[in-house]
This record gives structure tokens, sequence and C-alpha cells, in this order.
């Protein structure tokens, strides 16, 4: 597929949906379980690993993992459309856009519906009038 010439990067707006909040506790609150578990496990073969070994991987992978699910996603604005994470959406498939307060929200025909992109400096505003509208 020919995308055109790459114009820009944005990121999307960080979303912390009530959903996503649930499952990042969840992967946290597990780990934790697991990491107890195995703390009780090496206990009980008389290892001599402590609370102290094994407390990093309990702490830091989850919040990896955490992190990893909420980080917002990178935008490549190119001339023939938009690629958000590794679905590129054409231009014409762009039904309305909105920017308030330095965000740039976008609907689509198909997948994604919605994305909200942050624009600060107006930047992402004159490539989509440009390209959406031909202005």
């Amino acid at each position: 597929m020919d995308k055109g010439r790459k114009i820009a990067e944005a990121v999307e707006k960080p979303r912390i949906r009530s959903d996503v909040k649930l499952l990042a506790i969840g992967v946290y609150t597990l780990s934790v379980g697991i990491g107890i578990l195995l703390i009780f496990i090496e206990a009980l073969r008389g290892s001599s690993k402590t609370v102290i070994d094994i407390l990093p991987s309990i702490s830091i992978t989850p919040m990896v993992t955490i992190l990893t699910i909420l980080k917002p996603r990178r935008c490549y604005i190119y001339e023939k459309g938009i690629k958000i994470g590794r679905r590129f959406v054409e231009w014409d498939e762009v039904i309305e856009h909105e920017w308030k307060d330095g965000l740039l929200e976008m609907r689509f025909k198909g997948k994604p519906k919605r994305i909200v992109i942050v624009d600060r400096d107006g930047k992402i505003k004159g490539i989509v009038e440009k390209y959406v509208y031909g202005g």
C-alpha cells in the first residue's frame, strides 16, 4: 500500500479508561499474589531466598507491564492517511474532526472509531485540513 510521504508524527492522548485501569490493577494484584506464592514455596523448600531477594521481581515486572498497557500510541501522518498503531486509515475514512484545547479528535468510518491526538502547536491541524479538505 502506498502511503505517500511521511509528514509528521504525533502522540495519542493518554486514555485511561476504567476497564484499562481495572486490567492494570488486576495484573498487578495477580503478580503480587504469584510473588507471595513463590516466597511461600521457597520457604517450604528450605531455600535461603528471602523476601528481599524476590521483591524486585514482584514489583518491577508488573509495573513494566502496566506502563506498557497504559502507554499512548504513536501516530504517523502520511500524505494519504494516518497510521494509528498497526492500522493505516486513509483520509477519505475521516468522518469528522474537532480541535479543542490543543487536542485533535478524529472519528473514522472503520476501526478505530475515534482517536484523540495531542496537537499543541496546530501543526497537525494544518496537515489534516490540507489533506482531508484539499485546503
